[in-house]
């Protein structure tokens, strides 16, 4: 059992490893592998949404099929936008927790 924990910890620290400072950030692999993945979902979602609003919420509507996809294009890109720098408030507002050098509360208003 002890030899599983110490294998963990050598994997968790590993991820852990700093890579270079961005700023006063140290970038891990941990927050590489992080938004690589929320990045790729952020994608995925804002594809299928745009897929829904073509496909089934715009048909109802007397729009050609070009104006359809334009609109729904526009539309995934406007979530693309607005997922991107949520993904990077709330990383911003993760450093701030841990250095507590300032209050969350800047981030995600009063607790």
């Amino acid at each position: 059992m002890a030899s599983i924990q110490s294998w963990l910890e050598q994997i968790k620290s590993f991820f852990a490893m700093p890579l270079f400072t961005l700023g006063a950030e140290e970038v891990t692999i941990q927050t590489l592998i992080y938004l690589l993945a929320v990045t790729v979902l952020l994608f995925y979602l804002s594809g299928r949404l745009r897929k829904w609003i073509v496909e089934q919420f715009l048909t109802r509507t007397r729009m050609d099929l070009g104006a359809r996809q334009a609109t729904g294009t526009i539309i995934r890109y406007f979530v693309i936008a607005i997922g991107f720098l949520i993904i990077l408030l709330y990383r911003a507002c993760l450093s701030l927790e841990q250095t507590e050098s300032r209050s969350p509360s800047l981030c995600f208003g009063s607790a």
